[in-house]
């Protein structure tokens, strides 16, 4: 046995604390699916008998395999051979490592061995703020130890989107560029780093639950300034960041660039950087897409030599486009404005806007043809899973709007309709039969005679099938209104007292993928022309993703929306549905028979408007149709006042023992401690729990604290407790907590928390 491997063996353990807080934190924003992969590798280290002789890929699949579990075990047999442990930090779509098949990039990583890397992290927490992740690779320089850095991401996103903003943080940085390539393996927290003889912890240094969306990063990239120990050259790159305004892509619009290159400026250089320009130019709003594609193609006609044929003009551009549009959102619509002072106004100049002069009382209120719910002039996104109903309440929807007058009483689950008019429902599955027979099912007060030309509806299946709003030239490659969406708002201009056009469902009505955020702005310029030029409400269905784990709160349904994160963006009010997941008790005690289709739950899950209807709606289905029994249902606020007061207790006793709680869904978290917790929420998934930890939060019947000697507010205590009374921090007890009994315990609803049984009764023989 070597020197090496007797100190291995000795004082070097695999710590599975910290691969599961690594593999919580990197994957924390991301769901698995069937198919999707995560590649493992072994590598044998350098300067051993292993070096150049191992290298092992072992692919698995999360969705069905732990892979903490999987990788804690891989890496204690590893490390027993010199071997060191590696992950690609990606999701793949198949079970190799190949550049094709990386799906999703949870994280911009930042490689930090050629620099002073402590140093390096505060330039990060200065410039573009605090990493969510800190690793020590295990590996040492001149300056001390080497570290990686992480950045999550809020939603995993393909790597032509991530790779960009890695390349050019770590060139401002001067970090080692290798994560430009999408496939580079990084090594495990929790393993061993086994260079040249010497064995070293690769360890987590710190961790939080930040997040960082793609804009965020940019943004901040942006108006960074470089580090010292950036490249004094920026390294040359097919990687375009984003548009270069500089004087150097002007000068490029009258240089003549030859194959080969000039002054180390090749032709795709030149070609990003005046396509930048013109990028530039449509952000500023003074050139639309077809001019600015036209411009460009004219540049490469006149400069380039020899020129690229249109093909690959095509390809070029919409690569730059899409990093654009995806960094920065959608491209500004080229109009023709109003004067900014309007004629016949005197000569005050942009004083004629003082807000003085217009913002005067009464004050205009937003004008709700369903209380609380739907608002005329405003895009609305109706979510659920598939065979929900969305159609029907959809038809439900329209034909009381139709009916509506002044006097009536309809509802629409449950809440008043306030206002009606003409609604226009299109229906891109459903056929004219099938929706016969529905609408029928629906009319049970004689509504459709009352709304009578007031409730059109349109089977695209006996109209020639659903078309897209949008559509793109097939010269010039920029979308257009298409053809039948242009004759649709043409008869929608002629209807009187238009009040709502619905759609069902988003997909039927889009000329390309829904998860492209490019496609999405397209079609929704188009769709928004509804509300901006029509002054109706806009409601669109849309449908849920699919996912092993079911939608148990508002919060869920937001973050389970199909398709391009750009899409509930679009809409200013986001409602769905979605299956009571505990429909047995409320089946129960609203007196209806048990079944998983029995009971939904109905809310607002995001909107940017004040007055919509806050809280969780009881519906349950009966004939087809959906009724509204939030008032009859007695769990309808119990499940977060309940659970909430049974965390408060939980907190409250582990601080008080000094074994804390932590944020997140790492080891000492909640979820991660589950098994010490009451069944009443000790059974509920990392989601779930993690809604009732943020509640309590924004509540502040609990908060964060620090512990003695730590920089990070990440335990939770009472605001009475003894680690948010103490400035210094309280001290963490080491050992194992002993678990109070909790059947100890009730909750009191009277008093909206947790108290022992015996007070309980003792408060009830007092009362009497």
């Amino acid at each position: 046995m070597t020197n090496h491997q007797t100190k291995l063996s000795n004082k070097m353990t695999i710590n599975t604390q910290n691969i599961n807080t690594y593999i919580d934190t990197l994957f924390a924003n991301h769901t698995w699916q069937e198919g999707e992969h995560l590649m493992i590798r072994g590598v044998g280290e350098k300067g051993t008998a292993k070096e150049g002789v191992f290298v092992e890929d072992t692919p698995i699949e999360p969705a069905y395999q732990n892979i903490e579990g999987y990788l804690g075990h891989t890496a204690a047999r590893y490390s027993q051979h010199l071997i060191g442990t590696f992950i690609v930090p990606a999701i793949l779509s198949d079970r190799q490592a190949k550049e094709a098949n990386v799906k999703l990039l949870p994280a911009v990583v930042l490689d930090l061995d050629e620099i002073p890397a402590w140093q390096a992290i505060e330039w990060l927490k200065e410039e573009i703020g605090d990493p969510s992740m800190i690793v020590g690779s295990g590996g040492k320089n001149q300056w001390g130890p080497k570290l990686h850095a992480y950045y999550i991401l809020e939603n995993p996103l393909p790597a032509s989107e991530v790779v960009p903003i890695a390349a050019r943080l770590a060139e401002l940085l001067g970090a080692d560029p290798s994560f430009m390539r999408r496939t580079q393996p990084i090594r495990v927290p929790g393993t061993l780093h086994m260079k040249a003889g010497e064995t070293n912890a690769v360890t987590i240094e710190s961790y939080s639950d930040d997040s960082f969306t793609t804009s965020e990063l940019i943004a901040k990239i942006s108006a960074a300034n470089p580090s010292p120990w950036a490249v004094a050259k920026p390294r040359q790159s097919s990687i375009n960041f984003s548009p270069i305004t500089s004087q150097d892509s002007t000068a490029l619009l009258s240089t003549t660039i030859r194959e080969g290159g000039v002054d180390g400026i090749t032709r795709w250089d030149a070609f990003s950087k005046v396509a930048g320009h013109y990028l530039h130019v449509m952000r500023g709003g003074s050139m639309g897409e077809t001019e600015a594609y036209s411009a460009t193609c004219g540049w490469v006609a006149a400069q380039m030599v020899p020129p690229w044929p249109e093909e690959r003009i095509r390809k070029e551009w919409q690569v730059l486009l899409d990093r654009e549009v995806s960094a920065r959102g959608p491209m500004p619509e080229v109009r023709t404005y109003e004067p900014i002072i309007p004629h016949g106004e005197g000569d005050l100049g942009l004083r004629t806007w003082a807000a003085h002069r217009w913002v005067v009382e009464p004050k205009p209120v937003h004008k709700f043809l369903v209380d609380s719910f739907i608002i005329q002039g405003e895009p609305h996104l109706f979510v659920a899973e598939g065979g929900a109903g969305k159609t029907f309440l959809l038809a439900d929807l329209a034909m009381k709007l139709a009916a509506w007058e002044e006097g009536s009483d309809l509802r629409w689950c449950g809440q008043k309709v306030i206002k009606g008019g003409t609604s226009v429902l299109v229906l891109c599955e459903d056929s004219q039969t099938e929706m016969h027979i529905r609408l029928l099912e629906l009319d049970r007060n004689r509504l459709i005679q009352k709304a009578g030309d007031r409730l059109i509806v349109l089977p695209m299946t006996r109209l020639g099938g659903a078309f897209p709003l949008s559509e793109r030239d097939p010269k010039t490659g920029s979308t257009r209104p298409s053809q039948r969406w242009t004759e649709m708002l043409k008869l929608l201009r002629e209807l009187p007292d238009l009040a709502m056009v619905a759609i069902d469902t988003l997909n039927s009505v889009s000329h390309g993928d829904e998860n492209s955020a490019v496609v999405i702005s397209e079609m929704m310029r188009e769709a928004h022309r509804v509300c901006g030029e029509l002054g109706a409400a806009l409601v669109i269905n849309h449908h849920l993703r699919k996912s092993s784990e079911p939608v148990k709160s508002l919060e869920d349904l937001k973050e389970s929306i199909r398709g391009s994160t750009a899409i509930p963006s679009y809409f200013r009010i986001n409602f769905g549905m979605f299956r009571a997941t505990d429909f047995d008790r409320r089946c129960k005690a609203l007196g209806i028979k048990a079944h998983k289709d029995a009971v939904w739950r109905m809310g607002v899950a995001k909107c940017n408007i004040m007055g919509l209807y806050d809280g969780e709606k009881t519906l349950i289905r009966a004939n087809g149709c959906m009724e509204d029994r939030t008032d009859q249902d007695p769990y309808n606020n119990a499940n977060t006042t309940e659970r909430m007061a049974w965390l408060v207790l939980v907190v409250e006793r582990a601080a008080a023992d000094g074994f804390p709680f932590a944020t997140g869904n790492a080891g000492d978290s909640c979820y991660g401690r589950k098994a010490q917790l009451p069944d009443d929420i000790g059974r509920l998934g990392p989601k779930e729990l993690g809604a009732v930890v943020n509640v309590a939060l924004q509540a502040k019947q609990v908060v964060q604290c620090a512990a003695k000697g730590g920089n990070t507010a990440k335990w939770l205590d009472v605001p009475t407790g003894p680690f948010s009374r103490n400035d210094t921090g309280e001290v963490l007890s080491k050992g194992s907590w002993k678990v109070p009994d909790w059947t100890r315990w009730a909750y009191d609803e009277g008093q909206g928390k947790c108290v022992l049984k015996v007070q309980a009764q003792v408060m009830k023989i007092n009362e009497k």
